[in-house]
Order: C-alpha cells, then structure tokens, then sequence
C-alpha cells in the first residue's frame, strides 16, 4: 500500500518550482530515485546588450567590483543584495544571483552579484548559465504549441494516443481521459513528483518511462482528482507534453525546441543537456541547503557524496524524462529573448493565436482570489497590489526551484517591461526587487480601485463541512463559528499528533489558509467549498451517502525534513498573497 509520508510534503512554485520530497521506508522505486520536485510581424524587439568597449565611468555611476553600475540602477543593485545572505557556510546563503532589467522592450541592465560556485572563488558573470528548473515549463509549452500549429497534435487529444500503455500505479480509470489541456493547463488530477536522477541511474526515454515502464509502477504514480477538477501544479503533466510533442514530430525533445523554439529568438545558449551546459564554460554551481537536499538521500545526509552540500554541477543529477518539467539551462540574455517574445511574438515559433492562448487565463488557480490563473506554462496574475496602491497590470510568470538553483521571470507586455533573477542556491527567488524594478523603472499606470482578496468570515460557514483525503481515506472535519475555522478529525491527528487546529488565514489571500504548516485553498463550486486543496494532498467533501473510503494503515506524521519544507511552501504562498492584497 503506498506510503503518505512523502505525499504530505508541500512546495507552491508560482510555480514551483520542482522539489525534492521525503519518501517513506517502504518506496519501492529503484535505487537513485528521489523525488523532487498569423497576421502578425516578426518580433521586432530590439535586444541592447551594452557595448563592450566602452569602458568609460559616466558621472555618477559607481564600481560593483571590476563592473561599472549605472548610477540609474545603484539602488535596484542594493535591493538585490538585501535580499541575499552574506555569502559564507549558512545553508541558506546564496553564492551569487544574476538578473535583468527589460525597458521597452529592451534589456536594459544586465548584472551579477557574488560568485558562480558554492565555494565563492569564482566571480560570477551575468550571461552565466543556471539550470532554471520550472521556467523550462514555459518553452515546453511554447514547443507543444508550435506542433499544434503544424497540425500534428491537437490539445483534445488523449494522452493515450501518444503512450498507448499509460496508466497509474492504482491502475486508475482517469488514465483513460487525460488530455494535452488538461496537462498544459495543471488540471490532470495527477499527484505531483519529479526525480532527480544521479549519474548513471536515468536510463529510460521519456517516452518509455510513460508508455508502461518505471512510471506505471511508481509508488507515487496516481490521480488525486480526476481530470479537469481543479488547477492543481504537478510536474507530470509538462514531462507528458513533452512526450506528445516527441511523439507527434518524431524529433527528441532537446533538439525540437532548439530546432524550433531557441533558434528562432536567438537563444543559442539555452539547452536541456548537461553535457552541453558543461561544455559551454560559463556555468553556475550550486550550493544545496542541507534541509532541502537532504530529501535526495531519503533524509540521510550521512549517504551523500561528500561535495552535494557545497557544490551541484551540472552533471550532478539528470533524466532526460524529466527535461520537458525541470531540467533547461539558461541565462540572463537568453531569457530576456524568450520575454520579447512573450511581450510581441514570433510567426517562426508560435501563430498569433497560439501565442494569445499561451499568457491567456485558461484556469483560475483560486490561490489569490480570481486574480492568478495559469495559461500554458505560464502564470498569468491581472493586478497587482504595491503597498496600498493597486495597478490594473497583466503579469506573465513563473519561476522555479531545484537543489541548488533559484529561477525567475516577469513580464509585463503592455509596459514593455520584465524582470529576469537567477540565482545558485534553492529557493533564492528575487521577489522584492522585481516590484522595487517594477516601481521604479516601468510607466506604471495610475493606481486603482483594486479587488479585497482578504479572507472573509462570512466565507466561513460554506467551508465548514466534513472532508475525506482522496488517496489516505482519512477524514478531517471543518467548523465555523463565523469567526474562526477549525479542523480536527483523524487526519489532523495522524498528521500534525493534535486533536484540533485553527485556520490561521491572517495574511493569506481569500480561500487560502495554513492549516498546521500546511498551506491549503479551498476549491469553491456553487458558493460552496468542495475540495480543500495542496499541491500533495486533495480532500473532498464527503457524501455522507457515499461509500466509506478505504484507509490507508502506513500513514505517517510530517518528518522534521517535511515540516522545513512545508515551511517553505507557507513563505511562498505568502509572499504571492503580498501582491494581491491591499498592505
């Protein structure tokens, strides 16, 4: 019977970014698996990056080390470093970020901070490359809708026609209706995994490893919900695209996109394989945090190769089923090309249609009021709070997480602006100096009337009810007094060892929560919650006619290394609230 342990772990990735879950004693995958986690004119966008030559100081400007920083950008500079540790041995400390500034469509500042290795001997630059884990989400998409433009592939089409033996380890009938829109948009229902592989222990296509191999047989391989049900972020679903997109062109999936997608934008420095992000010269290394790396040798550090904490290469983990999710490098320079193209397009990549479709809401997520749906492979957020202050903007992003790597990316097309932050340790998403950036140097329009996205007391009573955890059987019950909500019952005690627990929805935005440290939405349908909602566990209101569920006897409460990851996810689900609430 599979173990819930590793199904409890939590990390939103607007994201999210691709992590790394403890799994129980009992995981049967083989040895080196861990899981993580038209009409329109060719883009004209004009990409100024500088001139080498001139090495003259204006007035002032002011040195960053050996690097000149214009004096318009000393204070985006300052803000960037607030939000770095102090390089030195602290887990959680990053060696070095680089990052860009996009004005009017151009990448107008493009400047490193710290070091290129966990061993700060090496300054960074800033077209080094990183791996940028769930950003590679975005060119997946972008490679999926290209072949749909050829008229190869149509996104109604089930998954099963690409992996004819496609199935779950519970042997699930959702297997049967999965479709490309479900995947592309994260409504499949699939419970969400991705595995880091050592060298040496990913030898399975991507398409083998779907099509009846280790996949169908994972512990962790099943539907939480069936498809369709709800926006739920699983790493499954983009490693299934890239599947299709392999199946339907018949060309592997690193050198579709390059042929198709990189090519076109004049990425040449953007790959999905290691050994060329190697050879490339110019690569970050990554400082893991014990906490979340720890999660790669099931919670025994001692097992690890004795350089994982201070430094991960690009040849230290990889499986190249899991490229399509997780796995591309890129740089600074690189992704600013792939941000013009998100603001104006390119009829070589994508159709004018199909371009629209991508950084359009396709699902609301519900996890900022209605204010952030997810497109294809894209985030789409309309409005944003600074302050107090709110601006009726379309923000296209996501970003991601993987041992040792931190990747963002913003744009704004009607402003022709974007934001761009790599960084060589996990979780070193650079946030704040986005909006300070944002602020500063984009043409903001004037500030609006903006929605209340805080949790509201009188949404209490449709939450209240009692609920069943879709894979454990396990039932929690919700109450409300039309002040607090609690939630007690055998799951809350199998979980957290506590009888009962208050919701604490203080700084959350409405119908999210942390329950516990579990940061959960509610998932209303007809003014009424239906599912209770985290990315690696899903309840459901329970018919109370409904056959009883079947319970699974091997749940086990959070590990410490889950309870610091859970923590993680509740400061990210946080910090998305920031932009969408009135502060």
């Amino acid at each position: 019977m599979r173990v819930l342990q590793g199904m409890l772990t939590v990390v939103w990735l607007l994201c999210l970014s691709m992590l790394v879950v403890a799994c129980g004693e009992d995981d049967q995958r083989p040895d080196g698996w861990v899981v993580v986690d038209g009409d329109q004119e060719q883009s004209e966008v004009d990409f100024n990056f500088g001139d080498d030559d001139d090495d003259d100081t204006a007035d002032g400007d002011v040195s960053d080390g050996d690097v000149v920083v214009p004096e318009r950008y000393e204070d985006l500079v300052s803000a960037v470093r607030q939000e770095m540790p102090a390089n030195d041995s602290r887990p959680w400390a990053i060696p070095g970020v680089a990052f860009g500034v996009i004005e009017n469509g151009q990448l107008s500042f493009n400047h490193a901070l710290g070091y290129k290795d966990a061993a700060l001997t090496e300054a960074l630059q800033p077209d080094t490359l990183f791996r940028i884990a769930s950003v590679s989400k975005m060119m997946t998409a972008a490679g999926l809708l290209h072949e749909v433009d050829a008229g190869t592939v149509q996104l109604s089409q089930l998954i099963t026609e690409f992996a004819p033996q496609f199935a779950t380890a519970d042997e699930s009938p959702h297997a049967a209706n999965l479709t490309l829109q479900h995947c592309l948009t994260m409504s499949s229902g699939l419970y969400d995994l991705i595995y880091i592989g050592w060298p040496g222990t990913c030898t399975e296509s991507l398409v083998d490893f779907f099509n009846g191999g280790s996949y169908t047989s994972g512990e962790l391989s099943l539907f939480m919900v069936q498809p369709g049900a709800m926006y739920n972020y699983s790493n499954p679903n983009y490693m299934l695209a890239g599947l299709a997109l392999e199946q339907a062109s018949g060309v592997p999936f690193g050198s579709y996109l390059e042929q198709n997608v990189f090519t076109p934008l004049g990425m040449t420095r953007t790959f999905f394989d290691p050994t060329k992000a190697q050879a490339d010269g110019n690569t970050a290394k990554g400082r893991c945090s014990l906490d979340y790396c720890s999660y790669a040798y099931e919670g025994d550090p001692t097992s690890a190769p004795a350089d994982w904490y201070t430094e991960v290469t690009p040849q230290s983990y990889n499986c190249a089923w899991g490229w399509p999710s997780a796995f591309g490098f890129s740089s600074v320079p690189d992704l600013a090309r792939f941000a013009g193209f998100i603001m104006d397009g390119n009829l070589d990549v994508l159709s004018q249609a199909s371009h629209e479709a991508m950084q359009s809401p396709q699902i609301n997520t519900q996890m900022a009021g209605d204010m952030l749906s997810y497109g294809y492979g894209l985030l789409v957020q309309q409005g944003l709070y600074i302050g107090t202050q709110f601006y009726d903007i379309t923000i296209i992003m996501h970003d991601g997480a993987m041992p040792g790597y931190s990747s963002s990316v913003y744009v704004v097309p009607e402003l022709g602006f974007g934001f761009i932050s790599l960084a060589n340790t996990d979780y070193a998403q650079i946030f704040n100096a986005f909006v300070f950036a944002l602020s500063r140097y984009a043409d903001l329009p004037e500030a609006s009337q903006g929605p209340d996205n805080s949790n509201d007391p009188a949404l209490y009573p449709a939450y209240a009810g009692n609920y069943v955890d879709t894979l454990s059987g396990y039932t929690m019950t919700v109450q409300s007094n039309n002040e607090v909500l609690t939630a007690s019952g055998p799951w809350v005690d199998a979980a957290f060892g506590v009888s009962q627990l208050t919701l604490d929805g203080t700084y959350y935005a409405k119908h999210n929560f942390l329950l516990g440290s579990l940061p959960i939405t509610f998932i209303m349908e007809q003014n009424q919650a239906r599912y209770i909602r985290n990315r690696f566990v899903v309840f459901e209101r329970q018919d109370e006619k409904g056959a009883p569920r079947p319970v699974v006897k091997d749940f086990k409460p959070f590990t410490p290394q889950q309870q610091a990851q859970l923590r993680q996810d509740a400061h990210r689900l946080r910090r998305l609230s920031q932009g969408v609430m009135m502060r």
